[in-house]
């Protein structure tokens, strides 16, 4: 459904955000119940990547989605509200970033499914 200025909104949910996220330090956890190494039961498993509940998750996500949004063209120009823009060839894309809920508006339908078709490749998205 096209709005009544002619912009094309479309909201899209990345699943498994925070898994998404690669560490840039150095995290430890205890080994999980049912998942103990009955040989080294005091030993700690090292991250390589996010979990969903670690702190540092949400950070190392944007950290990701920032750098894949920059890679195709899009300029921040909002850190705080995560708000990007890109001006291509006459089009107007702008994505909005909730948490792992994308807000996708665009001059025109053909531009939308581009933006989407990139975020598709590179994450699991629920459009």
């Amino acid at each position: 459904m096209t709005a009544a200025n002619g912009w094309e909104p479309h909201e899209m949910d990345v699943k498994t955000a925070f898994l998404n996220g690669d560490l840039d330090e150095e995290v430890y956890m205890e080994q999980p119940d049912g998942y103990v190494d009955l040989t080294y039961p005091d030993k700690v498993c090292r991250l390589l990547q996010a979990l969903y509940g670690l702190k540092q998750g949400p950070k190392m996500w944007y950290a990701k989605l920032d750098d894949f949004l920059k890679s195709q063209g899009f300029d921040n120009i909002d850190p705080d509200a995560c708000l990007y823009l890109l001006t291509d060839d006459g089009e107007i894309i702008i994505v909005l970033v909730y948490v792992y809920d994308l807000l996708l508006v665009a001059s025109s339908l053909a531009a939308i499914y581009k933006i989407k078709d990139a975020l598709h490749q590179r994450f699991e998205i629920r459009a």
